[in-house]
């Protein structure tokens, strides 16, 4: 065989050989990818970790210290640690943050410091919350809203939840204050993004579009919004607190508490939900009787996230207070 002939020959094997070396790599490199996959998919996994939590604190006689619940089928325990003396928020800690002014004897003698802080009853640690947003109706029946949260979402993914879910945001930019407390403004904030798809609001912390922080409320459904909150026919509460063990946040259960039937057959007509919500067999934003079996099935550890049971857990109860009192903190 001659010189040139055994070039060429090298040169094809050579290449030959790339190729399946290319192909074996990416076979190898696809199914490693695949077993990751699945191994994350299983580490995040938001039922396998709750009952890993519930079996840890039972086994060590600790299961006294979480939520157990008193408005489902059966009384279920939940992975939250509840705060039983009230010293995480409540209605005083919604009162003292509602303005800027006045005497705030909980915040300003807990984080006066961080020595204070740290040896303190609160504790600087992230805040959460899960808003049971109830709605009247003309024939006194109530509503609560709920989504089944996404696949694009970080967790827990394809669980349901009420609607609005979140983690609080400042509700200052700039030299400027939003009229709203804290926790109104982020429950405002957070219809709007979640029931509306309002997209800008998701980018609010660090893209806002004006200088003062209640620039999220002038859209059409943020404006009309606020003016039911200004009428007093939307009425916030804290129902109470909690440390979620799977995560060490503190989990605020806040009721919003629609109470006229216009708005709330017009919101059912404008919702479609964000991203956030899946789309997979419904709508992205669900309306549920508040009394009625199909919630009480759906609010199971294996079904919803604790954090949303806790809030619908209360949600009831305040509801009738705040309709037979007309007390409310909006």
């Amino acid at each position: 065989m001659g010189e040139v002939a055994l070039i060429l020959l090298g040169v094809v094997l050579g290449i030959a050989g790339d190729e399946g070396y290319s192909y074996v790599k990416s076979r190898v490199a696809a199914r490693r990818t695949g077993r990751l996959r699945q191994r994350l998919e299983q580490a995040a996994d938001p039922v396998r970790h709750t009952a890993h939590l519930l079996e840890i604190f039972r086994a060590n006689d600790l299961s006294d210290q979480l939520v157990r619940t008193t408005t489902t089928r059966v009384p279920a325990l939940l992975p939250l640690v509840v705060d039983r003396d009230d010293r995480f928020v409540g209605d005083r800690i919604l009162h003292e943050s509602d303005a800027a002014d006045g005497d705030k004897p909980l915040l300003l003698g807990t984080f006066r410091g961080f020595d204070e802080a740290v040896a303190g009853p609160l504790r600087p640690v992230v805040i959460s919350a899960t808003a049971a947003c109830v709605f009247e109706h003309a024939d006194g029946g109530r509503e609560v809203a709920l989504q089944r949260r996404s696949d694009r979402v970080v967790t827990p993914r394809g669980m349901y939840a009420v609607a609005p879910v979140f983690g609080l945001e400042p509700n200052v930019l700039g030299w400027s204050r939003s009229r709203f407390g804290l926790v109104t403004y982020n429950v405002l904030k957070e219809i709007l993004e979640e029931f509306f798809d309002e997209e800008e609001l998701s980018r609010a912390a660090d893209q806002p579009v004006a200088a003062h922080p209640d620039w999220v409320f002038h859209s059409e459904h943020g404006r009309r919004l606020v003016a039911e909150l200004d009428a007093g026919r939307l009425r916030l509460r804290c129902t109470g607190a909690a440390i979620d063990i799977s995560d060490g946040s503190v989990v605020l259960a806040v009721l919003t508490h629609f109470t006229s039937p216009a708005y709330a057959d017009e919101l059912k007509l404008t919702a479609r939900g964000s991203w956030e919500s899946a789309t997979a067999g419904g709508p992205r934003i669900e309306f549920a009787p508040l009394d009625g079996r199909e919630l009480t099935a759906l609010m199971t550890a294996d079904t919803m996230t604790a954090s949303s049971i806790f809030s619908l857990d209360w949600a009831p109860s305040r509801a009738c207070e705040v309709r037979a009192t007309g007390d409310g903190d909006g």
